[in-house]
């Protein structure tokens, strides 16, 4: 941070008509306004430049588009999606979100990669699946039994 030296400052105070004090503050200092673009800011340079042409608004030469929008959500209910997944996004864990660059794009690619299942099922995205404790039998053979029992007399 560059420090200034104290400029040069004189009060003028003067006391109006209704009684109200009047004070000015005179600076006595050179001047650090850049005076080579007083042109290019100038307003009225400005609006010249545009009036001919209209390329300030450059829509207004743009035909109507119309579309049938009827399937669409609402403006509302477009916002409330949008709530509800940057809150979903915030409850992201925060090492994750920064190895995704905040980036909720991001966050859907990886959700995508198959490489990144296990992770993701770790991290509670994705349930795991069920494990079966009751297996079904099968039609295999037990090698311990015996396949021609004998008969009984």
């Amino acid at each position: 941070m560059e420090l200034r030296p104290s400029r040069t400052l004189n009060r003028k105070v003067t006391v109006r008509k209704n009684g109200s004090l009047r004070i000015q503050t005179i600076n006595k200092d050179k001047s650090e306004t850049q005076q080579q673009y007083v042109e290019t800011t100038d307003i009225n340079t400005i609006m010249k430049k545009y009036s001919n042409n209209m390329n300030l608004i450059p829509d207004l030469q743009q035909r109507g588009v119309y579309a049938d929008v009827s399937e669409l959500p609402s403006y509302q209910d477009a916002l409330n999606t949008v709530i509800a997944a940057e809150k979903a996004f915030e409850s992201v864990p925060a090492d994750l979100r920064y190895r995704l660059q905040n980036d909720p794009q991001k966050f859907i690619e990886y959700l995508n990669n198959p490489k990144n299942k296990e992770e993701a099922t770790t991290l509670g995205f994705f349930t795991k699946p069920p494990i079966n404790t009751n297996p079904e039998p099968t039609n295999t053979p037990n090698p311990t039994s015996k396949t021609n029992p004998e008969p009984t007399t």
